[in-house]
């Protein structure tokens, strides 16, 4: 994974399911703010998260 310049190896697991033809990839992972040098202002610090989860849904048609 790479965010704001930094590449950081990701593991993760990605569930498939197939319907009337249409391929869709669903994962979801939790990322440290920290591990990508991400600067939270200090007005929003108490607003953002630590550690943040991502969740991606693609779909794949003909």
């Amino acid at each position: 994974m790479e965010i704001h310049g930094v590449k950081r190896p990701l593991i993760a697991t990605v569930e498939f399911a197939n319907s009337r033809g249409v391929l869709e990839a669903m994962t979801s992972f939790d990322l440290s703010v920290a591990d990508f040098d991400i600067d939270v202002p200090k007005l929003v610090i108490k607003n953002i998260a630590e550690v943040v989860q991502v969740k991606s849904s693609f779909q794949f048609k003909k």
